[in-house]
């Protein structure tokens, strides 16, 4: 109701909020065209705005987002001894980008486009290979991977250790990377 009987607090709030949006997405698709993902860390409730400012680069407007969310294993990773002595539990995101026209099936099959299964492979081929010292390193091994696939031009991933400190939910890595187009 505040609101309501003084409206010029509503409109310069939301102008101030506007203004701070466009910034940052203005700052995203810099980024973008520079062709790395340098996003300042920003408040979880503009995650959208990120959607956006990665949904909005020229390259990935006629994509298809395929995803693998919250896909659990179990691997040796970590730098300290205690970490090397048994595998941890990581959790993994993986948004895949592929052009429409190299994923949209004329006869229904599953050939026509990229099989989910690719995802999963690819991620627990990276973590048969052995022992990683950092997250970082298995985050860029995983993004460089789905990206050797054919038809995906872009791809973010996250991984994320949930049972490293008791005070947190978890500690991860996110990376996004597209090719040269």
């Amino acid at each position: 109701l505040r609101t309501l009987r003084r409206p010029h607090y509503f409109w310069r709030n939301q102008t101030q909020l506007l203004a701070q949006l466009f910034l940052l997405m203005a700052d995203s698709i810099y980024c973008l065209r520079q062709e790395m993902w340098c996003l300042k860390p920003i408040k979880k409730r503009d995650s959208l705005l990120i959607m956006h400012a990665i949904l909005s680069h020229p390259a990935l407007i006629d994509c298809r987002r395929l995803f693998l969310r919250d896909y659990e294993i179990y691997i040796n990773i970590g730098v300290h001894d205690f970490e090397k002595k048994a595998e941890q539990r990581v959790i993994l995101n993986v948004d895949l980008y592929v052009p429409l026209a190299m994923n949209t099936p004329k006869n229904d099959q599953l050939d026509e486009v990229v099989d989910y299964d690719f995802m999963r492979e690819t991620i627990k081929d990276r973590a048969a290979k052995g022992h990683i010292q950092l997250q970082e390193t298995f985050c860029d091994d995983i993004v460089t991977a789905m990206l050797q696939h054919p038809k995906v031009l872009a791809a973010r991933v996250s991984t994320s250790k949930p049972d490293v400190y008791p005070d947190c939910y978890s500690v991860g890595v996110e990376v996004f990377r597209m090719k040269q187009v």
